[in-house]
């Protein structure tokens, strides 16, 4: 049995309960388990950053722009539900969009409609486009939108924006009161301080402040004592501890 990263604070910590239950029926002679916080962890929840995000959002005049993994959709639907609540558009990139138009038919996972008023897919200026974004183009051609129309109402919208996507600030132009939510774990090698100095100084361009929001993808110590006690494996091997 292999965990992979796992949590139990999260919108759909079932999925997780589930797995426990298979690998225990499983009865595995060895168990390869995620110890990323094995002897140490900060209590947080992902309705914790909602909250905070919120907030945040509550005040701000300007655009937000939102940094987490392009694959993270806990942390895309809890951007989301802020953005409905705080009457935005959230501006999600061709490949997130792809994520979720793949992930669509498994109703377990609660993702947002592609083709909802508060989402909209941000198209970068390219010559050629890939398959996978020609495919998003064609199934959501009304909800795609461009630089310019951000930049035009940059009051509007939440974007979801990494390092890749700063390039684009030249035409969308974030006006004053604009924010950076990062939500995602802090740089903790040599490449990711680098990518992190290289964000921090575009954003320092634009004069836009930064909030650090979030919460870990891994369980905290009683959670990994908890799941290995119920799985029962023989032989425990943690990993990336």
């Amino acid at each position: 049995v292999y965990t992979g990263d796992f949590r139990m604070h999260g919108p759909k910590s079932d999925l997780t309960t589930d797995f426990i239950k298979k690998a225990k029926e499983f009865e595995p002679d060895i168990m390869i388990i995620e110890g990323t916080h094995i002897d140490y962890s900060s209590l947080e929840s992902e309705s914790d950053v909602k909250q905070k995000i919120e907030k945040l959002v509550a005040g701000t005049k300007g655009i937000v722009l939102c940094g987490c993994t392009s694959t993270d959709i806990d942390r895309l639907r809890t951007f989301y539900e802020v953005a409905v609540s705080q009457d935005r558009k959230l501006a999600i990139s061709m490949k997130q969009a792809s994520i979720i138009h793949q992930l669509r038919k498994d109703n377990r996972l609660s993702l947002f409609n592609l083709n909802d008023g508060h989402i909209r897919i941000y198209q970068k200026d390219k010559k050629t486009m890939r398959l996978y974004e020609k495919i998003i183009v064609g199934e959501y051609e009304n909800n795609i939108i461009d630089a310019e129309l951000v930049g035009k109402n940059n009051k509007e919208f939440m974007m979801v924006a990494t390092l890749y996507d700063m390039t684009e600030m030249i035409d969308i132009k974030p006006i004053p009161e604009s924010i950076y939510i990062l939500s995602s774990t802090e740089a903790f090698n040599e490449e990711m301080e680098i990518q992190q100095d290289k964000l921090l100084n575009w954003l320092n361009h634009y004069g836009i402040p930064v909030y650090h929001i979030h919460a870990s993808g891994h369980a905290n110590p009683q959670e990994l004592k908890n799941m290995i006690e119920e799985i029962r494996p023989k032989k425990v091997f943690p990993v990336h501890t």
